[in-house]
């Protein structure tokens, strides 16, 4: 994926619009969160929804496996460590904020590989400028040119007017 896409896809956001007959809290449990996506385009700020909805979390019993071998890791650490005299203690905390970050770590992969699989849905709703190369929504490109470079365009065209003016005052 373009750098670029990539980049819109990354900063989406995610929505709860499912209404379901079950509470938020047991649908939870039992699936998952599951959520719908929305992706900004970078000129006009239009929003383009997807209409499935991704899983986020795994369901009680994978996340229960998981969050339980980071905290017995952990715990064995600290346990194993804090015996050590003098140092144990501050080598046990180190341990522990290693494994904080690893679980850090792996949330963020699934964030991230979550998102980029919601933009797929959408991402043919954005198109990219021929002069510049930026993405923007379908609706902001005009003969293959994006917003920003007619915005651009529109300056430089103005200022060459003001000055055309200043040298035509400067002759009188």
């Amino acid at each position: 994926m373009d750098p670029r896409l990539e980049q819109i896809a990354l900063e989406g956001s995610w929505v709860d619009k499912d209404d379901s007959s079950i509470s938020r809290e047991l649908r939870e449990d039992l699936t998952g969160d599951r959520r719908r996506y929305v992706f900004s385009c970078p000129y006009c700020d239009r929003e383009m929804m997807t209409e499935r909805t991704y899983r986020f979390t795994d369901n009680i019993a994978t996340d229960t496996v998981k969050s339980g071998f980071f905290w017995k890791v952990q715990d064995l650490i600290w346990e194993t460590l804090y015996r050590i005299p003098l140092v144990g203690h501050a080598l046990g905390r180190r341990a522990e904020e290693k494994v904080d970050a690893r679980e850090d770590a792996v949330e963020d992969r699934r964030e991230r590989k979550t998102l980029l699989r919601a933009f797929e849905e959408v991402s043919d709703e954005f198109d990219e400028c021929q002069r510049c190369g930026r993405y923007t929504c379908s609706s902001c490109i005009e003969d293959g040119v994006c917003g920003f470079c007619r915005d651009e365009a529109a300056m430089e065209e103005a200022r060459g007017m003001a000055a055309g003016e200043e040298g035509e005052e400067e002759e009188d």
